[in-house]
This record gives structure tokens, sequence and C-alpha cells, in this order.
């Protein structure tokens, strides 16, 4: 039998991307998104499982998802605003996502995985450095990072490991939207790909190449793989 892996917003974007790469590569793949017409499609095109979830409130999710072997924790959110106009709903919304439900889920998968499972969080090179506009996204990624390392310590006598992708910028729906009010998004685009030394952004399938080393590369565990075309240089 296969082994099952549930990888959170896999049914668009980068986690579509994922998904990909991991049904090409032989793994049986569920994945969850709020979106149930985004769901069904993925489930077409992929032949994946789709389940619709909210993970600001991951309770039960690796239960409906399992038995899983490997946990991909892809879902996420932004925040485009100035250290001017923070609130605290900027970094709540964060940290819900990218670091509350990474912890949560972790637990739960912990709980039941076999020997040699793996989670992988993908954060981004933000959660090493940040950028203007980018303070509660990037806090809560590097917080993410942070809780994955506490894993791959905690989880390590199990032979449960745990590690992190940091992607350089990928174009998606959620690099599309305008940087600061009134920017034009294909000008900040390029911008972006001018910013990577190897002079283009990254694809989907690329972090999901990364991601499926991780989850078979067995002497690798506490990683943050950087996939970025030389951003963080």
């Amino acid at each position: 039998m296969s082994a099952r892996v549930l990888v959170t917003g896999g049914a668009s974007g980068i986690g579509l991307g994922i998904s990909r790469v991991l049904v090409e590569a032989g793994f049986e793949v569920v994945v969850c998104g709020r979106r149930q017409s985004v769901l069904a499609d993925a489930e077409q095109s992929l032949g994946v499982r789709g389940l619709v979830w909210d993970l600001v409130n991951p309770q039960g999710l690796v239960h409906a998802a399992g038995p899983l072997t490997h946990l991909v924790h892809c879902a996420g959110n932004d925040a485009n605003v100035p250290l001017a106009d923070w609130q605290a709903h900027h970094f709540s919304d964060c940290f819900a996502l990218h670091a509350v439900a990474t912890g949560l889920l972790m637990r739960d998968w912990a709980a039941q995985a076999p020997k040699g499972g793996c989670f992988v969080g993908i954060s981004s090179t933000l959660g090493r450095r940040s950028a203007p506009g980018k303070g509660p996204y990037a806090a809560a990624k590097a917080a993410m990072q942070s809780i994955c390392q506490t894993g791959a310590m905690e989880l390590a006598h199990s032979k449960l490991r745990v590690n992190t992708v940091l992607p350089g910028i990928v174009p998606t729906a959620m690099t599309r939207v305008p940087r600061w009010p009134g920017s034009d998004v294909s000008a900040q685009l390029e911008d972006f790909r001018r910013m990577h030394p190897l002079g283009r952004l990254g694809r989907p399938e690329e972090v999901g190449d990364a991601v499926r080393y991780l989850l078979e590369a067995e002497w690798v565990t506490g990683a943050e793989l950087v996939v970025d075309g030389g951003l963080s240089l």
C-alpha cells in the first residue's frame, strides 16, 4: 500500500503543485481546503481525496484524513501591511494558520504516524529575513520554523521526522495581490523576478520536488530546505 499524505491547502497554488508531484510519485494524497469547488477540481484532475476544512480549527482533521504516514502543511494566508497600520488581527490571522495550526496538526499527526513518517511545513524565505510590509506574515513563518525544530527534536526518538521548505517567490493568487494600494501587479512580479539571481520565479512543482525529497530522505530531520532561485543570497 502506498503511503498516505495529507497536503493542507493542496488544491491550489503551491499546494496543488505539491499534490501533483506526490501523486505522480505514487503517494496516496488527501487534500484539504475551504472551497468545495476548488477541491472538486483537484479531485477530478489529480484523483485525490478532498476534505473541506477551515484550519483555524484543525481539531479532527488528521483523524478524518488518516491514517497518515506523512503530513505537509501548506495552507496559509498573507498580510501586506506597513508597520504604521498594524492591527492585532494581522498577527492573529497569520499565526493561526502558520504557527498554531502547525503545532496542533503536528501533535495529532505524531500520535498516529508510523515510524519513518515525516511532517513538512511550507514556510518562506521571509521566515529568516523579513521585508517591508511583511511583518506579521514573516513573524508567523519564523514561528512555524521554530515549532518544526522543536518537533524534530522531540519526535526523533519515535523515528518521526520534521522538516521545513523555504520557497522564494512562486506566482500564485497570493503573490498577485498588490503589495501596496495601487501597485501594478505586472510590474510587481517583474520586480520579484529580478530579485532572484537565477532570473526567474519559482514553479509550484519545484516546491513539490523538495517536499518529495524530504518525505523520502530517511536521515534528514530538522532541515530548513531553501528552494528560492538564489533569493536568499
